[in-house]
């Protein structure tokens, strides 16, 4: 992970509502997801959350894109 830089990730729900977004610059500050809504005092329902996050490897100029699902059962 350490080769990687300017991570941004996104998650949203089922209705395409945004229920999270955050940036990183570097391996100290790359964002992650705990399940809250916009990491407030509630977490999400139960159900599929679609994830899209995008980064560069250290120097280089080309942006990495994923996208898939992650299934939230508590």
């Amino acid at each position: 992970l350490e080769c990687w830089e300017d991570i941004e990730f996104w998650i949203y729900n089922r209705w395409g509502n945004l229920v999270y977004h955050d940036y990183g610059s570097s391996f100290d500050s790359y964002p992650f997801w705990d399940g809250s809504v916009d990491n407030g005092d509630y977490y999400v329902s139960d159900g599929v959350y679609v994830y899209i996050v995008k980064g560069k490897k250290v120097g280089r100029s080309e942006v990495v894109e994923e996208r898939g699902h992650i299934t939230i059962f508590r």
